[in-house]
């Protein structure tokens, strides 16, 4: 909190001091939000969650449209439980009520339906992702200090980079360095069990990223991927070094075991295609 910007308000002798939340703050609560939209708001159960992400997807990566035939055949090649027609069919209506696939009659044949998936940007329903930037630009910022100073004709309103600091900064200063999409936040503090935010949030981030842990692996280290049933949560990707909702691991050729996010598993996945 020491090193977050501080709004002062003085009316008459009383002198009042606010800690601004920041950028980051408003990306790690989105984030939050995103886990409990996913994990509690679908009541999605851990099956279908591991389906999607482990099979549905999968295949969307291979072909834009794909048949209830393609989910089944996918899963058996990968599970030992073997699932029937019907049960992947009753899943896949499942994610289609929560907005996470898409089907449509085939044109080739009435009797069976083409499926998508919804991509995160397509999704219909009471949440949708608002970049930062969108909202909070630097005019909306001033505006809010200006309503602030027209509280009484006494109010005096200041702003300063820290509660460290001992010089005024101004509007454009704070906002660089603490909402703006290329400012700094290399120096706000997110707790000891955190560490510190190394670099800028990206602005295509879509609020899946927030605090960065340290990379400790690479692709090639990796032997195998595997799903954890009941861990899909924030966990620290040992590639991108990101705390991401996964329930992935990855096992490294040694033995080791760490968390692995949606994106890098995909990348992973990627690569061994065009290496094969």
């Amino acid at each position: 909190l020491a090193q977050r910007p501080v709004l002062i308000r003085k009316v008459e002798e009383k002198e009042e001091t606010y800690i601004l939340a920041v950028r980051a703050d408003y990306e790690f609560a989105m984030r939050l939000w995103e886990k409990i939209r996913e994990t509690t708001e679908t009541f999605a159960p851990g099956h279908i969650i591991k389906f999607y992400y482990e099979v549905v997807k999968e295949v969307a990566n291979e072909k834009n449209e794909f048949l209830i035939e393609d989910l089944v055949e996918k899963w058996n090649e990968k599970f030992e439980d073997k699932r029937s027609s019907d049960i992947i069919r009753k899943w896949v209506d499942f994610l289609c009520k929560i907005g996470y696939m898409n089907k449509k009659p085939d044109p080739n044949d009435k009797r069976r339906n083409v499926l998508t998936i919804i991509k995160a940007n397509e999704k219909n329903g009471n949440y949708t992702q608002i970049k930062f930037s969108e909202f909070f630009t630097l005019e909306a910022f001033k505006e809010w200090l200006n309503e602030a100073r027209k509280i009484s004709e006494e109010n005096q309103v200041l702003l300063k980079k820290n509660l460290l600091s001992d010089e005024e900064a101004s509007p454009e200063d704070i906002w660089q360095i603490y909402y703006c999409k290329n400012g700094d936040f290399s120096d706000i503090l997110l707790g000891e069990k955190q560490g510190v935010v190394a670099q800028s949030i990206p602005e295509n981030s879509e609020f899946q990223k927030s605090v960065q842990f340290p990379k400790i692996h690479k692709f090639e280290e990796i032997k195998a991927l595997y799903w954890v049933d009941g861990e899909f949560t924030f966990h620290p990707c040992g590639i991108c070094g990101y705390s991401k909702l996964t329930s992935w691991k990855a096992e490294t050729f040694n033995g080791q075991q760490f968390w692995i996010c949606e994106d890098c598993k995909e990348a992973w996945e990627k690569q061994r295609r065009e290496e094969a």
